[in-house]
């Protein structure tokens, strides 16, 4: 089941994928209009699309300003074909992202692409650190497993927060100083003679 949804078949776990969208609210034709543009994107990229599931939150544990903006949260289900490999997914994922955004833009709905990945799922919100997990159900669920997981926290000094302005992580983590980078880079390298 996708969505409330039955699909008439078992999807392949070692096939799935995820879109995770910030979606407007309280407007179901914008809503309809990004599922539509990311299904015309795996179309064309040869994902198949095989539903919706809006995602389960716990809203108690956001802040006034947080509740004002908040967008609502969705997950597209992605089955890979048989015949792709995984790098060959994520270009076709990587592909698909950029032309259902760019759908998006072009009719003024209001949508951000957290992930959209067949290795990659983000949980982002607009939430103090610890209350993650306790806004996302998702991740207190006993079945929710992952092999790696990476945490961010960001108190923006020049900005004002926003859901949209969560840092992507799709492929690459950093600080936002990329001093900072190239001297743990060279920190590494030289901690490296050392073992």
């Amino acid at each position: 089941r996708v969505g409330g949804k039955e699909l008439g078949r078992a999807l392949s776990a070692d096939r799935l994928g995820i879109v995770s969208a910030f979606l407007d609210v309280g407007d179901d034709d914008a809503v309809r209009v990004a599922q539509q543009a990311v299904a015309d994107a795996c179309a064309a990229e040869g994902i198949e699309l095989a539903g919706w599931r809006a995602v389960p939150v716990d809203e108690t544990h956001l802040g006034a300003a947080a509740r004002v903006g908040q967008p609502s949260l969705w997950h597209g289900i992605l089955q890979r074909p048989d015949d792709v490999d995984d790098v060959d997914a994520e270009r076709r994922a990587y592909r698909a992202r950029r032309r259902a955004d760019a759908t998006c833009r072009e009719a003024h709905v209001r949508h951000y692409f957290a992930s959209f990945s067949f290795v990659t799922v983000a949980y982002k919100a607009l939430v103090l650190s610890d209350r993650l997990a306790a806004f996302y159900p998702d991740l207190a669920d006993d079945e929710f497993g992952a092999s790696l997981a990476i945490f961010h926290s960001r108190f923006s000094t020049n900005t004002t927060p926003a859901w949209e302005r969560a840092q992507p992580f799709r492929h690459l983590c950093h600080n936002g100083e990329i001093n900072t980078v190239r001297g743990n880079e060279l920190r590494m390298i030289a901690r490296g003679s050392l073992g």
